[in-house]
């Protein structure tokens, strides 16, 4: 479904909303995370006590159900930046961003990224039989929602064709195109009165999208005319 509202009047913000009923597909990486302290058993007044080599926290995150403990059957875990870590690596403690690591830091913190879905997870202390787990997860897929403000100045080449191509890049890729986008643009400067624009949109993808910008007499617009296009998507 596509909108558009136009006014005959330059210096108007226009928005257009579209609706896009496409396919589910396996949505963006989700962090988890849990700290896991060790007290001490041996003194009168328990304390925390440091996980640190050789008694450090080893994480394993696998497949539902987990085959043991500490489970085997691993689950694909990323860093921050969307890199899939090395099974026995699979811990990304915060705070992010952090190294793809086989234990927890001396905190017993532990945490990793991994996509939508249901998980069991186990960690088992090094050089001992003591183990912990499993434990069942389910990430949720978020709701992403961006923004992206974008200048422009009409050229002569825009003059010539009778509209303008604006790229619209968004800061984080979509996981699909199942998202709706509202944006709409300003006429910050018009050379000539009488001119008003309207717009479109096409070419919608993970990344971006690109949006069009038409001048209707009885001006055809001229180079120098600025613009600011303004977008918020939402993922469905």
């Amino acid at each position: 479904m596509k909108r558009f509202l136009n006014h005959p009047l330059a210096g108007v913000l226009i928005f257009g909303l579209i609706l896009f009923a496409c396919s589910f597909v396996e949505g963006q990486n989700v962090r988890y995370s849990v700290s896991l302290p060790s007290i001490s058993s041996q003194t009168t007044t328990p304390y925390l006590v440091a996980n640190v080599p050789p008694n450090s926290l080893t994480l394993s995150v696998c497949n539902v159900p987990a085959n043991q403990v500490p489970c085997t059957n691993y689950a694909t875990t990323y860093n921050s930046a969307g890199t899939a870590c090395a099974v026995g690596a699979q811990d990304t403690p915060d705070p992010q961003p952090s190294n793809c690591q086989a234990t927890a830091d001396a905190q017993g913190n532990i945490g990793f990224w991994a996509a939508p879905g249901t998980y069991e997870w186990t960690a088992c202390v090094q050089n001992t039989t003591t183990c912990y787990g499993p434990y069942r997860i389910t990430l949720a897929s978020p709701r992403l929602i961006q923004t992206v403000r974008t200048s422009y100045t009409y050229t002569s080449t825009d003059v010539t064709n009778g509209y303008a191509r604006v790229a619209i890049t968004f800061p984080i890729p979509f996981a699909d195109t199942n998202y709706t986008v509202t944006w709409g643009f300003v006429n910050l400067q018009s050379n000539e009165p009488g001119i008003y624009f309207t717009g479109d949109m096409h070419g919608l993808t993970t990344t971006g999208m690109e949006t069009g910008i038409y001048a209707y007499a009885p001006g055809a617009g001229h180079a120098g005319d600025q613009f600011v296009v303004h977008v918020i998507a939402i993922h469905d």
